[in-house]
């Protein structure tokens, strides 16, 4: 079984799901795919209360085994569960129809895709995208999008079906991915006005838009907010430890989103990561055309904080990695599929290639590797 299958499994919904050595790393990161499902899973680890923590942040379908996992003869106890003599919380024990997942099924984590190895060098200042490249917050935001402006042009009566219509709309929309939300809208009015209709403001369309992906989303904010679900719910795999590791190294960090800069601020917050970027959090502004990612490299470049060739980009959108690569700098495509964050997404990957990036990644669990080939010794 490939990782990619892990979204369309059905086989195992009835089973519980042990991965071995799951308390870190690839480990964690399938066992968190699975319970994203719905799967229940058990941890597997060395150190108690890091499977304990790992469990109490994913919730009742959850349970961890510590030492060898072995099938033993009794059947499995919550969390929480006592020991009958002892009183004392119990961890679990892995009851018999469990597959002991991390030695019989084999999971591939695709290695970073070098594109251009002669992309190296010793960065100053580093420069990451938000949604989908840091955030999960906002995954499926397209789903929400395509219909929303399927509906306003099917109103017009042009008699086109709505099969159609979605063709066209998906077409402008992954486009402009990657730029802020209202050039998206900025197109949806000029649709309008080609069918004849009279549009409202791209403003006006962008507010509909939030509203409607404020009610998809509104749970994930609250499962934060409440302290139910642990951050790294909503992160992409291995988030923290790259940036960490960036910091560690003394480089200058910033956070640019084409989100509006209001939300993803409270986003950040969130989800932890604010502390990271001592360059600044950024997002999009009603005046659109007074802040992009271009106008913010531009900044940085004017205050001479570092050449083109020392800035290094991550970004999901093929705007960041262009915006990079024209200064001359070193750009990581972040080509995930956001349904388990395991495996690339081809079509993500296609457009970043086409778009200049120098490495493609799923994640950052081998962000060790990839900083390795990035940094020039």
């Amino acid at each position: 079984m490939t990782a990619r299958a892990l979204s369309s499994c059905e086989r195992f919904n009835d089973k519980v799901m042990l991965i071995t050595g799951s308390t870190t790393g690839v480990g964690e990161a399938i066992l968190r795919a699975f319970a994203r499902k719905g799967d229940r899973v058990r941890i597997h680890g060395k150190r108690k209360e890091t499977a304990e923590a790992l469990a109490g942040g994913i919730g009742e379908k959850a349970a961890f085994i510590i030492g060898p996992p072995e099938v033993p003869e009794t059947p499995a106890k919550p969390v929480g569960a006592t020991d009958g003599q002892s009183g004392e919380a119990s961890e679990f024990a892995a009851p018999r129809d469990v597959p002991p997942l991390g030695k019989k099924i084999g999971f591939t984590i695709p290695a970073i895709e070098t594109l251009h190895p002669e992309a190296r060098g010793v960065p100053k200042v580093v420069l990451f995208d938000f949604d989908g490249t840091i955030s999960l917050l906002r995954a499926g935001w397209a789903d929400v999008m395509a219909p929303m402006m399927v509906a306003e042009l099917a109103t017009l009566k042009s008699g086109e079906s709505d099969a159609d219509l979605y063709s066209v709309v998906r077409e402008f929309v992954d486009r402009l991915t990657g730029k802020q939300t209202i050039y998206q809208m900025i197109e949806l009015a000029a649709q309008v006005e080609l069918r004849g209709g009279i549009p409202e403001t791209p403003l006006a369309y962008k507010y509909k838009y939030l509203g409607l992906l404020h009610q998809r989303i509104a749970h994930r904010l609250d499962e934060l907010r409440s302290g139910r679900a642990k951050p790294e719910k909503y992160l992409v795999p291995g988030s923290i430890e790259l940036l960490e590791a960036l910091r560690k190294r003394g480089m200058r960090m910033y956070l640019a989103s084409g989100t509006d800069e209001e939300f993803m601020k409270q986003e950040a917050d969130l989800l932890g990561v604010t502390e990271f970027f001592d360059g600044g959090v950024y997002g999009a502004l009603d005046d659109y055309k007074s802040f992009s990612k271009g106008i913010l490299i531009e900044r940085i470049l004017s205050r001479s904080e570092c050449h083109g060739a020392e800035i290094l980009g991550f970004g999901d959108g093929y705007v960041e990695i262009e915006n990079v690569k024209t200064v001359g700098g070193i750009a990581v495509g972040v080509a995930t599929d956001e349904r388990e964050c395991l495996v690339v997404d081809e079509w993500k990957r296609n457009r970043l290639a086409g778009a200049g990036a120098d490495y493609i990644v799923p994640n950052y669990l081998n962000q060790a590797d990839l900083l390795e080939r990035i940094i020039a010794p």
